[in-house]
């Protein structure tokens, strides 16, 4: 088993080296699920990359999933947990990951399971992610604070290079997010989180971050708001079964 410092290098480097959103991919017109709706499929995209170093495209995933299409009184929708819990068990056979979804971690163990073991994917509210620090969206100047609730949820702990930049119209929304690793704080105390968040490189916000970063407090918030998106009211968490 690989040392933690080890398997947060490779994670973070494999990361770096990937940066596909799900917007901004070549033949993103063409994508199964629409764009605006593919989320899950990158995330999935994401964590396949860090497990293999290698790249599949987001209708290689959308089939592994075998998601059906949209059901007829939607216009469009993403991909449910149980089929992004399918691409995983497709794509990831060889690795034997055995990624299962849980709604009965807390978000430390979420935290300590992508820590010890691989990244995981969480569902959860997209308005509670910390925003990108002075960061403009069609008029609108991040503020740091979430339009739903009217709470603070403060800015990615990288000062105008991450974090949430769509500032309004998906605050609501269900949103898929990559928690690669963790890290403590030696100086100042705490602990750091690195995410991969998919809703990045449209052309209104072209921008391709690394990663966010937040603070084990700020992803407590987000984790606990998968309770407000989830069909069964409880945070959801896809995690590995063994480590990397």
């Amino acid at each position: 088993m690989r040392p933690i410092t080890t398997r947060r290098r490779l994670v973070l480097a494999r990361a770096e080296a990937d940066r596909r959103f799900q917007f901004g991919q070549p033949g993103a017109g063409t994508y199964l699920i629409p764009a605006n709706n593919a989320c899950g499929a990158n995330a999935v995209q994401k964590v396949h990359h860090i497990w293999t170093g290698q790249r599949v495209t987001m209708n290689a995933v959308i089939r592994a999933a075998a998601w059906p299409g949209p059901p007829a009184d939607f216009s469009a929708r993403g991909m449910l947990t149980s089929e992004v819990l399918r691409a995983l068990a497709v794509l990831l056979r060889v690795q034997r990951a055995g990624y299962t979804g849980t709604t009965s971690a807390t978000a430390s163990d979420v935290v300590q399971l992508a820590r010890h073991r691989g990244p995981v994917i969480v569902l959860y509210r997209y308005g509670t992610t910390p925003e990108w620090e002075g960061y403009r969206y069609r008029g609108q100047q991040a503020d740091g604070v979430d339009s739903v609730t009217g709470r603070v949820v403060g800015y990615a702990r990288e000062p105008g290079r991450a974090g949430r930049n769509q500032l309004s119209g998906f605050d609501d929304g269900a949103h898929y997010v990559v928690v690669l690793s963790s890290k403590w704080r030696r100086r100042t105390g705490g602990e750091d989180v690195w995410l991969h968040d998919s809703n990045h490189a449209s052309s209104a916000r072209p921008e391709r971050p690394r990663w966010d970063v937040v603070s084990a407090e700020q992803f407590e918030r987000m984790y606990r708001s998968g309770a407000d998106v989830t069909f069964s009211g409880d945070p959801w968490a896809a995690v590995p079964s063994r480590a990397l």
